[in-house]
């Protein structure tokens, strides 16, 4: 093979291409059968009750995300102790570029429910953010070990273990993000690297051409919803 195939898939920059997983995962991720131990609870009673989270989702879905920050704010100053509610305040942050006030958010997040998967997931773009390799494969490997059902950490550990020249193991991961959600187009992205990284260009093309397809559905969806009145 010539590597033809590479130029075809279009790929994005490294760095756009984890945080591209990341900074999507929390919204495309399917929950997992009460993956944080929050849905139906009081958390997420609070949360779905709360007029400021209504209107941050609607601004969010229209990629206002500095406009959520004081609706988000709001609603944490009426539950003080929402770790859901911390955790969208730290994801946004995370979005505005703000890592230390995010990180605060997400840790404490963490601290009143460890077992939130999406507060990990976010807390694993900040150590990224850091360049350092061996640390974030390290906090994804804890991650998918503890929520192994948790696609876009497969798919980040596959990210990683590119960048530190695991390239069966990249595919590996790649494979099994997928599998855990198929409609998840940022992992289809992910796949296509690993793919292409251990010379199977076809199915990288294959794999690209997948993502293309999925992520022109979800903006499709996204921007033809009925606007509110």
């Amino acid at each position: 093979m010539t590597g033809v195939g590479i130029h075809k898939i279009n790929f994005f920059t490294p760095e756009d291409s984890l945080r591209n997983l990341l900074a999507q995962a929390r919204a495309a991720t399917k929950p997992l059968p009460n993956p944080a131990g929050w849905a139906g609870s009081k958390w997420d009673l609070e949360l779905l009750d709360d007029t400021s989270m209504t209107e941050a989702a609607r601004l969010d879905s229209v990629g206002e995300v500095a406009a959520t920050i004081p609706h988000i704010r709001a609603a944490l100053g009426r539950h003080p102790d929402n770790p859901v509610i911390m955790e969208r305040l730290g994801s946004a942050c995370i979005a505005l570029a703000d890592k230390k006030e995010a990180e605060m958010h997400l840790r404490e997040s963490l601290r009143i429910a460890p077992q939130f998967a999406h507060s990990h997931l976010m807390l694993g773009l900040l150590v990224e953010a850091k360049g350092d390799n061996q640390a974030t494969l390290r906090f994804f490997q804890d991650l998918t070990a503890r929520f192994p059902q948790l696609a876009a950490a497969w798919g980040t550990l596959s990210y990683v273990l590119l960048r530190t020249g695991d390239k069966t193991g990249a595919l590996t991961a790649a494979k099994k993000s997928i599998n855990l959600q198929p409609g998840h187009f940022a992992l289809w992205d992910v796949y296509a690297l690993a793919l292409a990284a251990t010379g199977d260009y076809a199915e990288a093309d294959r794999a690209r051409a997948k993502s293309r397809e999925l992520e022109d559905f979800v903006f499709k969806v996204r921007y033809t919803a009925p606007k509110r009145k």
